[in-house]
């Protein structure tokens, strides 16, 4: 569900076709099965700026969106099995060519054997630079892994020439290892045109990487406590078409401090496939809009002795339902966002969190969002039962942790993450991370992060109808 998808639900592009009434029908259902009466069909394609009511329009209908291709997945799924029993079957591919869009993967994943994804770095290059696409395929296939719970992952590496770049046989080597060290048991690649002929030293190496993948003996994958939480409604809300948030992190903890951890989303615990209680660190990039229930999971979660770390200023805003969510906030928070103020760094002052003294931390301006164009920094005052752990330049609090329950809640009213600069080159953040995981009890180092398929090993002969130089 790509954003050019949204085309056919706009009545801004199709008021002169006739398609209005339709549109109209499928706002109707929307209010009434997911917009609580108030919220129906956005139209991405208005002109002039959006109404208040615009964010939960778009959760609404990501909700009703997702419902569809569920009950459709469902059907599909059980007539295969039917038709073809003990074949397994995908009953979707989730496109994530470039970015993660806003499919629901745990609802969907229910429905299918398998689940599949195609992540493509040369098109996640072209659209959000190279710091995005550094990680593009191990990130969705973490992504998608943790959040199918236990359903096959089938991940469909780039083997084609696509937005101006090719399959290098090191580029295949380093998208199937990232592939494979995050969770897939299978790789298909996809293949589109001659490939065979216009990338022919790629195209063995794809052929030898599979033959390698196919006899060696499966990664163990470590057990961890921490996750990285997925706010699907404020994905949706915010129009977040990069995740750089979440694909910062990923490439904080794994890449950088070589730690595990599992992606959790609101979904996956509504449905109980996937439990708050089998961590003890969760860490927040967007959180401003979610449902009551998920929101007291999470109060929950820190009462009963979990670390909740914020880097959403505007986490526990308001419920999916337009509400206001005052009293988890109050309770986790402890303070109200303030005005925006302008801010590049956060500074330490007294040594915390393995930062020194002095200290200087970089925030990163929001792109490819609704809000995009700066830093998303707030001022707060602290509850008085906070310690203050970095401050704007002028000195304000700009970031605290408290005692909540048996637990503490870690907030920063500036979002670091912005866009994926820190995912490649994290600096004093990495120190943050590592502090934490340690805290946590969790390894670092994990030499899983530096696994990598080989440039030689075995190899295969295969008979080619036509000479492939």
């Amino acid at each position: 569900m790509g954003y050019a998808r949204f085309e056919a639900f706009s009545r801004t592009l199709h008021a002169d076709d006739g398609a209005v009434k339709v549109l109209d029908q499928v706002d109707a259902e929307i209010r009434k099965a997911f917009g609580y009466e108030r919220y129906g069909l956005p139209d991405y394609f208005a002109p002039g700026d959006e109404s208040p009511a615009a964010p939960f329009e778009r959760i609404a209908f990501t909700r009703w969106w997702n419902a569809q291709l569920a009950a459709e997945s469902r059907r599909d799924t059980a007539l295969m099995h039917k038709l073809a029993p003990g074949v397994p079957y995908i009953s979707s591919n989730f496109c994530f060519m470039y970015n993660l869009n806003y499919i629901d993967v745990a609802l969907q994943a229910q429905y299918s054997d398998v689940v599949s994804a195609d992540p493509y770095p040369t098109a996640t290059l072209a659209y959000y630079g190279r710091e995005r696409a550094l990680y593009q395929t191990g990130f969705s296939t973490k992504y998608l892994a943790d959040l199918a719970a236990g359903t096959r992952v089938c991940i469909m590496p780039q083997a084609f020439r696509y937005q101006g770049e090719a399959p290098t046989p090191d580029r295949v080597r380093e998208w199937a290892s990232q592939a494979v060290k995050n969770g897939a048991d299978i790789l298909f690649w996809y293949t589109s045109g001659p490939f065979r002929f216009t990338c022919p030293a790629a195209y063995r190496e794809m052929l030898r990487v599979n033959h390698i993948v196919g006899g060696m003996n499966r990664l163990i994958f470590p057990a961890t406590r921490t996750a990285i939480f997925v706010s699907t409604a404020t994905l949706a809300a915010n129009e977040d078409r990069a995740q750089h948030g979440w694909y910062t992190l990923y490439g904080i903890l794994g890449e950088q401090v070589k730690t595990w951890f599992h992606f959790v989303s609101d979904t996956s615990l509504a449905l109980g496939r996937q439990r708050l209680s089998d961590y003890r660190l969760v860490y927040a990039t967007q959180l401003e809009f979610t449902d009551s229930a998920t929101a007291e999971r999470l109060a929950a979660f820190v009462e009963q002795g979990g670390t909740l770390v914020l880097f959403d200023p505007l986490a526990f805003r308001r419920n999916v339902d337009g509400a206001p969510l005052t009293a988890v906030r109050e309770r986790l928070v402890g303070a109200e966002p303030g005005p925006p103020v302008v801010a590049a760094e956060l500074r330490v002052g007294a040594p915390c969190f393995g930062w020194s003294s002095g200290t200087r931390l970089p925030l990163r301006a929001i792109r490819h969002q609704r809000r995009a164009g700066k830093v998303a920094a707030y001022a707060v005052t602290p509850p008085a039962d906070a310690r203050v752990c970095a401050t704007y330049a002028d000195g304000h609090p700009a970031a605290f942790t408290r005692r909540v329950g048996r637990g503490r809640v870690v907030y920063f009213a500036a979002q670091p993450f912005g866009d994926s600069g820190l995912a490649v080159s994290a600096g004093p953040w990495r120190t943050f991370f590592g502090t934490l995981a340690r805290e946590a009890k969790e390894r670092t180092d994990l030499g899983i992060w530096d696994f990598m398929i080989p440039a030689r090993g075995d190899e295969i002969s295969v008979k080619y109808a036509a000479p492939l130089e």
